[in-house]
């Protein structure tokens, strides 16, 4: 018996990384994987990995930086699992360059990635959960850069 067995998780940025070893540890503790990314065929690599491994996968494909597109996926997730009980948050960008040299439009893509969206999934996650099943606890797992 695993730590998550009967949990789900919800794995942004889980198509490659730090977010693709988070869905493979996750699943190893029993948790059903929601592989969330931005790249549809990275995300079920990862959904496939861990099925291969005996675990439950679905892959997702979500900016995160849009709303619409993470209530729809906080929608398809519940349809898939019935629930969520942990939201780790992976995803991230980069661009080349340093912060002197990086425009100002690309600078704030990796802004919006790595803020904006660490907060949408959040509240959006909440907001649907809760008032779904007001009574359920959560786990909240964050990755911090």
């Amino acid at each position: 018996m695993g730590k998550l067995d009967g949990k789900v998780a919800l794995i942004t940025g889980s198509g490659a990384g730090i977010g693709r070893d988070s869905a493979l540890a996750f699943a190893r503790e029993g948790a059903a994987v929601a592989v969330v990314d931005v790249r549809a065929p990275r995300a079920e690599q990862t959904a496939e990995l861990v099925r291969a491994e005996g675990g439950r996968a679905r892959a997702f494909a979500c900016d995160v930086r849009f709303l619409d597109q993470v209530q729809k996926t906080v929608a398809d997730v519940l349809a898939e699992f019935g629930r969520i009980d942990a939201v780790f948050n992976d995803a991230g960008t980069t661009r080349p360059g340093d912060v002197v040299s990086v425009s100002l439009e690309d600078w704030e893509m990796v802004l919006d990635v790595i803020c904006a969206a660490r907060s949408t999934c959040r509240v959006r996650r909440c907001r649907t959960c809760w008032s779904a099943a007001p009574a359920r606890s959560s786990t909240w797992v964050r990755w911090t850069v």
